[in-house]
């Protein structure tokens, strides 16, 4: 019998701020919650729901799928909203992670044990990852679930990936039923002897969790490509020159001397402007990228406007403007790891290049300078020659009113060699 599908796709995702809901957020012209709609379609299954909250109900309802309200909140809240549409086996995903959908058929193959109750996955990582870890013993069993260990404690090396399977369903509701969380719930079922196993996973892995990890879902995307791939009425110029993997939607204009390097994705409609310079980057739908623009792995939504700036490792929500000569600068002086302020607590980023993080509705003055790092809320206005290097909130103006100059001794010291690894980036030709 083949599992009916959960798709968790309700999160408050409050750790995403400055950005827009997580499972609406587009890649490649489609949401995050569509291509997973498709993967799980592609992979034979025909009984899906997904889980919304009342904000991205109304859109998710016209991906002709199923859909339902999440009541109260967490993962068990999300379950127990869909306990109608369970009955046999059970499959529960969650919207924002994508991986290889040779994943599905994994799970489902060592769920066909005789024994096996729970099939959870483990994404085999050395890496630190601020999520759960699965805890299995020699006959790969899941005899413990430890959320977020501080780094340098982590029980194991399986990240934990929400791609559940459960043989009986009804058996989770009536756990969940008991219980006040999921997690909880998988831990009571471990410890009255069910059979959980885990199912390891080493290949591609993309997640949203914070901000910052838009630019590794655009990486999980623009690894995808296979061709180049040019749409219908662009419009390139004979002295723009295309490198590498770079798919054109429809009606894309590329103007004189533009250079685009791959893999890359430019959105229906966008203009390309002269003497631009575009990396490894995601361009969504009727963006203006302006005359002598660098924009660097990173990732612009739709209807964002630029002219003359720079951007390095810099996520933009949908309708940002940049006036002529802002900078969204992606490294420190002293090339150290990068840290981000999270609902009050300083995470870091695990990344050494990262820029900046802007919210819709946002316009940033001329020659403004934005610090690696920081994140503006949606619908803030920043006015011309500011340098902020503090997160600024929604709905804010940040300008002049008294010009004022700090001058301090220089703590930071530079050690020899550290730049050797950036040179080499910076000399490889393609």
């Amino acid at each position: 019998m083949q599992p009916k599908v959960i798709i968790l796709a309700a999160g408050k995702a409050e750790r995403f701020w400055p950005l827009s809901d997580k499972a609406l957020f587009p890649f490649l012209g489609k949401s995050l919650i569509e291509h997973q709609i498709e993967r799980t379609r592609k992979a034979g299954f025909r009984e899906v729901i997904v889980v919304c909250n009342r904000d991205n109900l109304p859109i998710i309802k016209n991906f002709k799928i199923k859909t339902v309200l999440q009541k109260g909140e967490g993962q068990a809240a999300a379950i127990l909203s869909a306990k109608n549409f369970i009955q046999g086996p059970l499959l529960i995903v969650n919207a924002n992670d994508l991986f290889d959908p040779s994943l599905f058929k994994k799970v489902l193959l060592v769920g066909k044990g005789k024994e096996t109750e729970v099939c959870l996955v483990g994404y085999q990582t050395t890496n630190y990852f601020p999520g759960g870890y699965l805890v299995v013993n020699k006959k790969n069993e899941v005899k413990k679930i430890v959320e977020k260990p501080s780094q340098g404690k982590e029980p194991s090396d399986l990240v934990r990936i929400v791609v559940d399977f459960f043989r009986q369903g009804e058996k989770l509701v009536n756990y969940l039923q008991q219980e006040i969380l999921y997690e909880k719930a998988l831990a009571e079922m471990i410890k009255n002897g069910e059979v959980v196993k885990a199912v390891s996973y080493q290949k591609e892995w993309g997640f949203l969790k914070y901000p910052w990890d838009t630019l590794g879902m655009m990486d999980f995307f623009l690894r995808t490509f296979k061709k180049k791939k040019i749409g219908r009425n662009v419009k390139i110029s004979k002295t723009a020159v295309i490198l590498g993997l770079v798919m054109i939607e429809d009606g894309v204009k590329i103007f004189e001397n533009a250079k685009i390097v791959g893999p890359a994705y430019i959105g229906q409609g966008t203009i390309i402007g002269n003497n631009t310079l575009i990396r490894e980057s995601m361009i969504g739908r009727n963006c203006v990228v302006g005359f002598s623009t660098e924009i660097t792995r990173s990732y612009l939504g739709d209807d964002c406007w630029l002219h003359s700036n720079y951007l390095g490792d810099s996520v933009l929500d949908k309708n940002v403007s940049l006036g002529a000569g802002a900078v969204l600068a992606n490294l420190r002086l002293d090339e150290g790891n990068i840290y981000s302020c999270v609902k009050g607590e300083k995470i870091h980023t695990r990344r050494t290049k990262l820029g900046v993080i802007v919210g819709q509705n946002v316009r940033i003055g001329v020659n403004t300078s934005m610090m690696p790092g920081i994140k503006i809320g949606e619908n803030s206005f920043i006015g011309a020659g500011v340098v902020l290097d503090k997160d600024l909130g929604e709905g804010k103006f940040c300008g002049f009113k008294k010009k004022s100059l700090t001058i301090r001794r220089n703590r930071s010291r530079i050690k020899r060699g550290e730049r050797e690894e950036f040179k080499k980036e910076l000399t490889v030709l393609r």
